[in-house]
């Protein structure tokens, strides 16, 4: 017969003060870290193309859970089918260092979805890339109530994105159309007192002139760049928290749009931007330092 003093007593998690199960749920993987995620080129997670992946478009696995990515249990791994990707939800490695995110724990009970959706979404850094149609239909298909809780939010740009916002590129009009949209969901479905939002270029213009752009060819960029500011105009009067601009090129003009959007006392500086020559241009935010002497082509 069982020892009734020795039965198992299951955890009451909710009884645990609310800033401790905060505490708790940060330490989860519904926080993305650099630190766990040494493979991310993002600091944050990113929104390719209306769909979740960490790194450049895609998921890295760290290869820590086996030394062969066929026997990896890791979920970002080796999944291409639906059917994939659920077997492995299960799989725990003590060894893994990927991030994907706990969507177990929005599962569980109404209350610990709630608590987990809070944390998810005003504890990181989200990133939107590629397709901007499918960015809107991404942010589209998300409550309001969950896409009120971001706090950090970035409209990254590719290289011929940027381009195309020229108004001499004969893409500008649909281009347009479609970031000016993006712009305005954002605008009418976020919290704009409590959103810190930005807009990156991409990469230094660096990699642009090694490939073979001539510096006269990136000339189309600072009239791009007025475009882009465009819909974002006098957010600030809006109660937006902060605006920061990372440009590939015309570093002087950063500072131009950030104004234009946030009023002319804004300085960027005093809300946690990195100067163009200390930031590195894969982690703007932070990241991994990195001293860039890069000649700023707008300012000659």
């Amino acid at each position: 017969m069982a020892d009734p003093s020795r039965a198992v007593v299951p955890f009451r998690f909710f009884d645990l003060p609310e800033p401790i199960r905060r505490r708790i749920l940060r330490m989860t993987d519904l926080v993305f870290s650099m630190d766990s995620n040494w493979l991310a080129f993002q600091d944050g997670i990113a929104i390719w193309d209306g769909r979740l992946a960490v790194g450049e478009g895609r998921p890295f696995c760290c290869r820590g859970c086996s030394p062969l990515r066929d026997f990896s249990a890791c979920p970002t791994a080796n999944i291409t089918t639906p059917r994939e990707a659920a077997a492995v939800a299960a799989a725990f490695s003590p060894t893994c260092r990927c991030f994907a995110p706990p969507v177990q724990l929005l599962r569980v009970a109404k209350r610990m979805r709630e608590e987990s959706e809070r944390i998810l979404f005003s504890e990181n850094r989200f990133i939107l890339q590629g397709d901007m149609a499918a960015s809107l239909r991404f942010l589209r298909a998300l409550p309001s109530s969950s896409l009120r809780l971001v706090r950090r939010l970035d409209l990254q740009l590719a290289g011929d994105q940027a381009f195309e916002l020229a108004p001499s590129d004969p893409e500008h009009p649909s281009r347009f159309r479609q970031w000016a949209a993006l712009v305005e969901c954002v605008v009418e479905r976020m919290d704009l007192p409590n959103l810190e939002l930005a807009v990156d270029a991409g990469d230094s213009y660096e990699w642009l002139l090694t490939s073979g752009t001539q510096a006269d060819d990136l000339q189309p960029l600072r009239d791009a760049y007025t475009e882009v500011v465009r819909p974002l105009e006098n957010l600030g009067s809006k109660g937006l928290k902060s605006f920061h601009a990372y440009w590939v090129a015309f570093f002087d003009q950063e500072r131009v749009a950030e104004r234009r959007v946030m009023g002319e006392d804004f300085d960027s500086k005093r809300t946690g931007k990195i100067g163009y020559k200390r930031r590195n241009p894969r982690f703007p935010h932070g990241g991994v330092p990195w001293d860039m002497e890069m000649e700023d082509l707008g300012a000659a």
